[in-house]
């Protein structure tokens, strides 16, 4: 792993679409800008969040610990999300909504909600409904 014996907290693999036009891509360029100012990305980091729909996802370097970092919108999570849940030690997910989803299917879910862009003072989401901006 990159972090040999260094603090493995300090690098990360992050992966997912660098489309900043759909709401994951948008999600990853976001998190990618922001955590490049505190740890050291690489693709051999100890640490894998995938970005991205469970069913999307092809593998990872052995030795690596994968979290998935994923959102659905309605009360009912598909089989292409809740079978694939189990291959991954953290799910992490934007909402309470969310949280209550994909905890029926996995032991170990965390919630970072989206927060509040304040300079444009608009709800900053990947599908904003009818009447609030997005950005």
């Amino acid at each position: 792993m990159a972090s040999g014996d260094r603090d493995s907290a300090n690098y990360l693999n992050l992966v997912g679409v660098n489309l900043e036009h759909v709401g994951y891509g948008k999600m990853v360029v976001g998190l990618k800008t922001a955590l490049a100012k505190s740890v050291t990305l690489c693709d051999d980091a100890e640490h894998v969040v995938f970005a991205l729909r469970p069913n999307l996802i092809k593998g990872w370097h052995r030795g690596q610990k994968p979290t998935l970092l994923t959102m659905w919108e309605t009360n009912w999570l598909p089989p292409e999300f809740s079978d694939y849940l189990c291959n991954f030690e953290t799910v992490i997910v934007p909402s309470l909504h969310n949280w209550e989803l994909f905890s029926q299917h996995h032991d170990n879910v965390r919630v970072i909600q989206k927060p509040l862009n304040h300079t444009t003072s608009s709800v900053s989401c990947a599908a904003a409904p009818n009447g609030i901006e997005k950005d």
